[in-house]
Protein backbone atom coordinates (compact mmCIF):
# COMPACT_ATOMS: atom_id res chain seq x y z
CA UNK A 1 0.00 0.00 0.00
CA UNK A 2 2.95 2.59 0.68
CA UNK A 3 4.58 1.54 -2.39
CA UNK A 4 1.21 1.93 -4.23
CA UNK A 5 0.56 5.81 -2.76
CA UNK A 6 4.18 6.80 -3.21
CA UNK A 7 3.31 6.08 -7.07
CA UNK A 8 0.09 7.71 -7.06
CA UNK A 9 1.31 10.69 -5.93
CA UNK A 10 3.84 11.12 -8.38
CA UNK A 11 3.48 13.81 -10.96
CA UNK A 12 3.07 12.60 -14.84
CA UNK A 13 5.62 14.95 -16.47
CA UNK A 14 6.50 14.91 -20.01
CA UNK A 15 9.97 13.57 -19.60
CA UNK A 16 8.01 10.23 -17.67
CA UNK A 17 6.08 8.97 -20.49
CA UNK A 18 7.11 6.34 -22.78
CA UNK A 19 7.61 6.62 -26.66
CA UNK A 20 4.61 4.76 -26.66
CA UNK A 21 2.65 6.77 -24.55
CA UNK A 22 3.50 10.12 -26.51
CA UNK A 23 2.19 8.62 -29.90
CA UNK A 24 -0.93 7.83 -28.01
CA UNK A 25 -1.46 11.66 -27.38
CA UNK A 26 -0.84 12.45 -30.57
CA UNK A 27 -3.64 12.68 -33.11
CA UNK A 28 -3.25 11.26 -36.32
CA UNK A 29 -5.69 13.51 -37.79
CA UNK A 30 -4.09 16.48 -37.38
CA UNK A 31 -1.39 15.69 -39.30
CA UNK A 32 -3.62 14.67 -41.93
CA UNK A 33 -5.31 18.15 -42.13
CA UNK A 34 -1.70 19.89 -42.10
CA UNK A 35 -0.75 17.86 -45.33
CA UNK A 36 -3.85 18.54 -47.07
CA UNK A 37 -3.66 22.29 -46.27
CA UNK A 38 0.36 22.38 -47.06
CA UNK A 39 -0.79 20.16 -50.53
CA UNK A 40 -3.32 22.76 -51.31
CA UNK A 41 -1.11 25.57 -50.69
CA UNK A 42 1.37 24.07 -53.26
CA UNK A 43 -0.39 23.03 -55.73
CA UNK A 44 -2.23 26.06 -55.96
CA UNK A 45 1.00 28.33 -55.98
CA UNK A 46 2.21 25.81 -59.02
CA UNK A 47 -0.98 26.90 -60.75
CA UNK A 48 -0.78 30.86 -59.99
CA UNK A 49 3.10 29.71 -61.73
CA UNK A 50 1.73 27.93 -64.14
CA UNK A 51 4.99 28.85 -66.71
CA UNK A 52 7.78 27.55 -64.11
CA UNK A 53 6.11 24.41 -63.02
CA UNK A 54 4.61 21.35 -64.96
CA UNK A 55 0.90 21.07 -64.88
CA UNK A 56 1.07 17.30 -63.36
CA UNK A 57 2.97 18.38 -60.42
CA UNK A 58 -0.02 21.14 -59.22
CA UNK A 59 -2.78 18.54 -60.39
CA UNK A 60 -0.74 16.07 -57.94
CA UNK A 61 -0.85 18.28 -55.25
CA UNK A 62 -4.59 19.74 -55.42
CA UNK A 63 -5.69 16.38 -55.62
CA UNK A 64 -3.93 14.96 -52.70
CA UNK A 65 -4.84 18.22 -50.60
CA UNK A 66 -8.69 17.91 -51.42
CA UNK A 67 -8.77 13.94 -50.69
CA UNK A 68 -6.54 14.53 -47.13
CA UNK A 69 -9.08 17.96 -46.50
CA UNK A 70 -12.35 15.71 -46.68
CA UNK A 71 -10.90 12.80 -45.22
CA UNK A 72 -10.22 14.81 -42.00
CA UNK A 73 -13.64 15.63 -41.57
CA UNK A 74 -14.61 12.16 -40.28
CA UNK A 75 -12.76 13.30 -37.50
CA UNK A 76 -15.72 15.61 -36.81
CA UNK A 77 -17.91 12.63 -36.57
CA UNK A 78 -15.98 10.74 -33.76
CA UNK A 79 -18.39 12.00 -31.04
CA UNK A 80 -21.82 10.46 -33.20
CA UNK A 81 -21.37 6.77 -33.16
CA UNK A 82 -24.18 6.46 -35.20
CA UNK A 83 -22.35 8.45 -38.02
CA UNK A 84 -18.47 7.10 -37.02
CA UNK A 85 -19.60 3.43 -36.75
CA UNK A 86 -18.12 2.24 -40.67
CA UNK A 87 -14.67 4.11 -39.82
CA UNK A 88 -14.56 2.19 -36.26
CA UNK A 89 -15.36 -1.02 -37.88
CA UNK A 90 -12.32 -0.74 -40.21
CA UNK A 91 -10.40 0.16 -36.74
CA UNK A 92 -11.95 -3.01 -35.05
CA UNK A 93 -11.58 -5.69 -38.65
CA UNK A 94 -8.37 -3.70 -40.17
CA UNK A 95 -5.77 -5.21 -37.68
CA UNK A 96 -7.18 -8.79 -37.53
CA UNK A 97 -7.66 -8.94 -41.40
CA UNK A 98 -3.97 -7.85 -41.93
CA UNK A 99 -3.00 -10.53 -40.01
CA UNK A 100 -4.66 -13.41 -41.86
CA UNK A 101 -2.87 -11.40 -44.97
CA UNK A 102 0.60 -12.10 -43.66
CA UNK A 103 -0.64 -16.13 -43.01
CA UNK A 104 -1.67 -16.54 -46.61
CA UNK A 105 1.00 -14.48 -48.10
CA UNK A 106 3.22 -16.94 -48.75
CA UNK A 107 0.83 -19.16 -50.51
CA UNK A 108 -0.31 -16.38 -52.82
CA UNK A 109 3.16 -15.80 -53.58
CA UNK A 110 4.17 -19.20 -54.43
CA UNK A 111 1.23 -19.41 -56.58
CA UNK A 112 2.07 -16.63 -58.28
CA UNK A 113 5.70 -17.72 -59.03
CA UNK A 114 4.32 -20.86 -60.13
CA UNK A 115 1.61 -19.25 -62.85
CA UNK A 116 4.63 -17.11 -64.30
CA UNK A 117 6.55 -20.20 -65.10
CA UNK A 118 3.82 -22.10 -66.80
CA UNK A 119 1.56 -19.35 -67.85
CA UNK A 120 4.70 -17.51 -69.30
CA UNK A 121 3.18 -17.75 -72.83
CA UNK A 122 -0.01 -15.39 -71.66
CA UNK A 123 2.04 -12.39 -70.57
CA UNK A 124 -0.45 -10.37 -70.30
CA UNK A 125 -1.93 -11.45 -67.43
CA UNK A 126 1.60 -13.54 -65.88
CA UNK A 127 4.13 -11.79 -67.82
CA UNK A 128 5.64 -10.24 -64.42
CA UNK A 129 5.40 -10.72 -61.03
CA UNK A 130 3.16 -7.44 -60.65
CA UNK A 131 0.78 -8.57 -63.30
CA UNK A 132 0.86 -12.56 -62.02
CA UNK A 133 -0.23 -10.77 -58.51
CA UNK A 134 -2.28 -8.30 -59.98
CA UNK A 135 -4.73 -11.24 -62.04
CA UNK A 136 -4.44 -13.51 -58.93
CA UNK A 137 -6.43 -10.74 -56.95
CA UNK A 138 -8.90 -9.86 -59.87
CA UNK A 139 -9.60 -13.41 -59.77
CA UNK A 140 -10.32 -13.99 -55.98
CA UNK A 141 -12.71 -10.92 -56.45
CA UNK A 142 -14.44 -12.62 -59.65
CA UNK A 143 -13.39 -10.03 -61.91
CA UNK A 144 -13.15 -12.13 -65.62
CA UNK A 145 -13.09 -15.13 -64.33
CA UNK A 146 -13.75 -16.80 -67.96
CA UNK A 147 -11.72 -14.41 -70.03
CA UNK A 148 -8.63 -15.51 -67.75
CA UNK A 149 -9.83 -19.15 -67.82
CA UNK A 150 -10.14 -19.39 -71.45
CA UNK A 151 -6.21 -17.31 -71.95
CA UNK A 152 -4.79 -20.00 -69.58
CA UNK A 153 -6.31 -22.64 -71.20
CA UNK A 154 -4.72 -21.60 -74.50
CA UNK A 155 -0.92 -21.49 -72.25
CA UNK A 156 -1.84 -24.86 -70.76
CA UNK A 157 -4.97 -26.58 -70.33
CA UNK A 158 -3.85 -28.76 -67.32
CA UNK A 159 -2.64 -25.77 -64.99
CA UNK A 160 -5.83 -23.64 -66.69
CA UNK A 161 -8.30 -26.37 -64.91
CA UNK A 162 -5.90 -26.57 -61.86
CA UNK A 163 -5.84 -23.00 -61.04
CA UNK A 164 -9.33 -22.31 -61.89
CA UNK A 165 -10.78 -25.12 -59.67
CA UNK A 166 -8.48 -25.16 -56.46
CA UNK A 167 -6.87 -21.65 -56.31
CA UNK A 168 -10.61 -20.43 -57.01
CA UNK A 169 -12.13 -22.16 -54.18
CA UNK A 170 -9.16 -21.34 -51.89
CA UNK A 171 -9.83 -17.66 -52.16
CA UNK A 172 -13.63 -17.25 -53.04
CA UNK A 173 -15.06 -19.97 -50.65
CA UNK A 174 -11.86 -19.97 -48.03
CA UNK A 175 -10.38 -16.43 -47.71
CA UNK A 176 -13.29 -13.94 -48.96
CA UNK A 177 -15.65 -15.63 -46.67
CA UNK A 178 -12.76 -15.53 -43.77
CA UNK A 179 -12.84 -11.42 -44.54
CA UNK A 180 -16.31 -11.23 -44.51
CA UNK A 181 -17.14 -13.24 -40.89
CA UNK A 182 -14.20 -10.51 -39.48
CA UNK A 183 -15.82 -7.54 -40.92
CA UNK A 184 -19.10 -8.60 -39.76
CA UNK A 185 -17.76 -9.53 -36.12
CA UNK A 186 -16.65 -6.16 -36.37
CA UNK A 187 -19.46 -4.40 -37.24
CA UNK A 188 -21.59 -6.47 -34.52
CA UNK A 189 -19.73 -5.55 -32.12
CA UNK A 190 -18.98 -2.08 -32.67
CA UNK A 191 -23.08 -1.95 -33.19
CA UNK A 192 -24.15 -3.50 -30.00
CA UNK A 193 -21.35 -1.94 -27.83
CA UNK A 194 -21.92 1.44 -25.21
CA UNK A 195 -22.82 4.32 -27.13
CA UNK A 196 -19.75 6.27 -25.68
CA UNK A 197 -17.58 2.74 -25.41
CA UNK A 198 -15.47 3.91 -28.17
CA UNK A 199 -15.14 7.37 -26.56
CA UNK A 200 -13.63 5.90 -23.16
CA UNK A 201 -11.33 2.51 -25.15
Amino acid sequence: RLVRRYYSRQAITWERLSIFEKFKLFKAWYLVTMMGNLSSIFGSVFVIFASYFKLPSSELFCGFGAFCIWASITKYLQNTGEFYVILRTFQEAIPVIMKVWIGILPVYIGVCFLSITVEWAFADCFGTFGRGFYTMFSVQAGDALFDTYTAMKEANYIYAQLFMYIFIFFVISIVQNIFMVIVEDAYISIKYASNFDYIFN
